[in-house]
């Protein structure tokens, strides 16, 4: 829905949904990205005033969570500290995470075989933290393609890719197949679906603290998401 009005205002669907959140003067909106492309769509989207009929319309498509759910007004997230994920697949492909709660942000712990592995451990990451229990076998695809000039950059890239991805059509994204990650860019295949609700409202990947190491074991990383 998102889409098709961007598409009538030649806009992107970031772009709408700003121009949704900043029209009400009691909601202060605080777009984040570390893309200069996206930067430059949040910038434009004040310039963009949506009729009655479109504000009617995004009203109906994302209404809001039931009682009890967290939302972005809320003080802060569910507790999450210590909670922890494996991936039961091969052992080849296998990967854990778990979160450390701070005021503010939550501290991602990754581990993974292999360098593709823990990209996608990022992946499943960030979909469990917005939204616990989101499974989409078999759901919508796309293909994404990020840069960084680094393997810490790279990683700070494809979430903060997933994140424009989620605030753009609604949906997360816990399917990850990395088709290529070398050379500083990154391409990858991610699954999307509508969840049933979601919990935690991530703003973006930081640089703070940031650490990808390569160990006996394969690869771990230390990423703090500002929520």
């Amino acid at each position: 829905m998102l889409e098709a009005i961007a598409r009538a205002r030649d806009a992107t669907a970031r772009q709408v949904a700003l121009a949704f959140l900043v029209r009400d003067p009691l909601l202060f909106t605080i777009p984040k990205s570390s893309d200069p492309g996206h930067v430059v769509d949040n910038a434009e989207a004040g310039d963009l005033l949506l009729s009655a009929d479109e504000l009617q319309r995004i009203d109906e498509a994302f209404p809001p969570g039931p009682p009890g759910s967290w939302r972005c007004s809320d003080r802060t997230p569910p507790r999450l500290g210590g909670r922890r994920s494996r991936d039961h697949g091969s052992a080849m492909h296998e990967g854990t995470h778990h979160f450390d709660e701070h005021t503010g942000e939550v501290r991602v712990h990754l581990q993974a075989p292999d360098l593709p592995g823990l990209y996608r451990e990022a992946g499943r990451a960030l979909a469990e933290l917005m939204a616990p229990g989101a499974s989409c076998e078999g759901g919508e695809g796309a293909t994404i393609e990020v840069e960084g000039r680094d393997r810490e950059a790279l990683l700070v890239a494809l979430v903060d890719e997933l994140i424009y991805r989620v605030d753009t059509t609604g949906q997360v994204f816990p399917a990850l197949e990395i088709e290529a990650a070398d050379g500083g860019r990154l391409r990858a295949r991610i699954h999307g679906c509508v969840p049933r609700e979601f919990k935690t409202a991530v703003k973006a990947a930081t640089f703070h603290d940031l650490h990808v190491e390569e160990g006996a074991e394969g690869f771990s990383a230390r990423l703090v998401l500002d929520v």
